[in-house]
């Protein structure tokens, strides 16, 4: 954990370092809607799925949401940094199981990225590429369902990212790409909503790559 926050400092002033005296960055703001898939590997809950003779595993989530790209000054007046804001839907994934009490295992979850300090590396304004470290908040929800009842779960997790886009800008259109990686610091468990009647899954630590794509609105592009 101290190395991992060390690395992230390191980044922060990184990024601020070639802020302060490398002359690119976007001033670009942008609206955009986006879809993509993030990896989703727990492996423990595979193997206990494993064991039950389920159909399949969980492998990746299918993401679909809408995110704002916009600038911030630092502190000198000729600077400013790429911030962005998102907000992601994870498509449900279900698997069937069990040979003597059919179950099945459904997940699902949302996340909100934030991130403040993004540098775009080129001059020109019709491309950007940009990097930058940031926080993604959200929660994965576990719905449990056997031929009785069924049972809800819930996994919270806040995430320090990093993060790289790719955007291509033609007048007020932007076509762009983005590659995060997440880094769980939250607990594993998954906890239980109402009664679970002491039903037991291995934890779980969202530390996965994710992959989007967007195509948004330039907000500004009258005045470029």
């Amino acid at each position: 954990m101290k190395k991992f926050c060390l690395t992230l400092l390191l980044l922060i002033s990184a990024v601020y370092g070639v802020a302060a005296f490398t002359p690119g960055y976007s001033g670009n703001g942008i609206m955009y809607a986006q879809v993509g898939v993030i990896n989703f590997r727990p492996f423990q809950l595979n193997e206990y799925l494993r064991s039950q003779l389920a159909g399949n595993e969980f492998e990746y989530f299918t993401c679909v949401g809408i995110g704002l790209n916009t600038e911030t000054g630092i502190a000198r007046p000729d600077k400013s940094l790429d911030a962005h804001v998102g907000f992601n839907y994870f498509i449900r994934q279900r698997t069937d199981f069990g040979m003597f009490v059919p179950s099945s295992m459904t997940i699902t979850g949302w996340e909100l990225n934030t991130s403040l300090f993004g540098f775009d590396f080129l001059a020109p304004r019709w491309i950007d590429f940009t990097a930058a470290p940031g926080v993604s908040w959200g929660s994965l929800r576990m719905k449990y369902s056997d031929w009785n009842e069924s049972f809800y779960f819930r996994n919270i997790f806040i995430a320090p990212h990093v993060r790289a886009e790719l955007r291509l800008n033609l007048a007020f259109i932007t076509i762009g790409a983005r590659w995060s990686y997440r880094w769980d610091v939250t607990g594993s468990t998954w906890k239980d909503i109402g009664n679970s009647n002491n039903l037991y899954f291995p934890g779980y630590r969202f530390r996965e790559m994710q992959y989007m794509v967007y195509l948004g609105y330039r907000i500004n592009w009258k005045d470029k």
